[in-house]
């Protein structure tokens, strides 16, 4: 086929035709290649293996592919307009493709595969009746939030419940990495290709449901919920095919970060026995408190190396905080400091299904059952602190 270098809406368009590779020749190429070379597998022809691009050419890349794939190959010179759509449209948006494979490089095997058809054990159907949207911030990054999200999840859906996870950290998503799933989807695709956000979904352990961020996507870095509400991916969008939505963001106090958090029902804040952690984690939630009074605020302490230590954390968190703007927080509990964390992250395996009697994995699991008030015999509060600590940590109605 010769090349003409057209321009124009309807150039474009009859390129976008022609621009859809084979199942045999997507299989054979890998991804990461492709996307480095800035080409576009199309067919086999013989031998040779036919590729699109567009000027200007990398040629040291193009060889380097010839290279990896053992073939030669052939090339078609097409408008940069077109590859890019077709390559976004094949590939989804990934301002690093080649990530995919170094986190490949660096992740152990762990001793038992999770499968991302395994079943809630209990089995247990409820209705949804309405959906409850929870934000899981913080004020400091580094302090755990993503993966207390992925395991507050996989253990709600283990309690029969419908999950989903909206991966807001658009800079730096990594849901999915703890997940251990490779999403065909993110919400690269869905603001910048315009794909509906409950289709593109990513079905995890125990079916909870991701809709992946992307990282590294200049365009997605500052996103806020105006954004997504412009592009159908507001939360009122999955209100009524979930019972929990949670919404993990990226640290801080940025516009983007307040206002996905100040929309949502609840906001759980992640915090850390070090000062530094507390201290933003304060600052953000009085940001969080003027932009909306009413927000309903709960506090989780992670990392801590028994109950003690996370109530008093707590207690000194909700003293200020409610000396300073008059509102009640609760106390969610805490999550021990556990080397069972450490090798979930390194083998991509869901603590809550890998190592599930891990002291952090049954916390997880305490949290779940207060959360969602799932048994009534449960002892509400996380701890049974005596003193001051323990009545710091009860909730208003039992201090009275």
């Amino acid at each position: 086929m010769s090349v003409q270098g057209s321009q124009g809406q309807e150039a474009t368009l009859n390129w976008n035709q022609w621009l859809k590779p084979t199942q045999e020749v997507m299989a054979f190429v890998p991804r990461a290649l492709a996307m480095r070379a800035h080409a576009l597998p199309l067919k086999f022809e013989r031998n040779k293996v036919v590729f699109a691009i567009s000027d200007p050419v990398d040629y040291r890349r193009l060889q380097q592919l010839q290279y990896a794939m053992g073939r030669d190959i052939l090339v078609v010179r097409v408008p940069p307009a077109a590859l890019n759509q077709a390559l976004k449209e094949t590939y989804g948006h990934s301002a690093a493709p080649e990530v995919a494979e170094l986190v490949k490089s660096v992740t152990q095997p762990a001793k038992s595969p999770v499968l991302a058809t395994s079943k809630p054990h209990l089995g247990v159907d409820w209705k949804i009746r309405e959906t409850k949207v929870i934000a899981i911030t913080s004020g400091k990054g580094g302090v755990g939030k993503s993966t207390i999200t992925a395991n507050l999840a996989i253990s709600l859906a283990q309690y029969g419940f419908k999950v989903g996870i909206i991966d807001a950290d658009f800079g730096l998503a990594n849901v999915h990495l703890m997940m251990g799933v490779e999403p065909g989807r993110t919400m690269a695709d869905v603001i910048l290709s315009g794909h509906d956000p409950l289709f593109s979904m990513t079905v995890c352990p125990t079916g909870v449901q991701l809709l992946a961020g992307s990282s590294g996507v200049p365009e997605l870095i500052d996103l806020d919920y105006k954004t997504l509400e412009k592009h159908g991916s507001g939360y009122e969008r999955f209100r009524g095919s979930f019972h929990y939505l949670l919404v993990d963001t990226a640290a801080g106090v940025s516009e983007s970060v307040l206002s996905l958090v100040e929309r949502a029902d609840e906001t759980i804040f992640i915090v850390t026995p070090e000062p530094s952690s507390v201290h933003d984690a304060f600052i953000a939630a009085n940001f969080l408190h003027n932009r909306r009074p009413l927000s309903k605020i709960g506090c989780l302490v992670n990392q801590a190396s028994d109950d003690q230590e996370a109530v008093k954390v707590f207690a000194k968190f909700r003293t200020f905080f409610d000396l300073a703007v008059e509102v009640k927080t609760s106390y969610l509990g805490f999550v021990r400091e556990d080397s069972s964390v450490t090798t979930a992250l390194k083998t991509r395996t869901p603590l809550v299904l890998g190592q599930p009697k891990s002291r952090a994995a049954q916390d997880i699991n305490q949290i779940t059952r207060r959360l969602a008030e799932i048994d009534g015999h449960l002892d509400p509060e996380p701890v049974r602190a005596k003193g001051f600590w323990g009545w710091l940590t009860q909730s208003p109605k039992q201090q009275a």
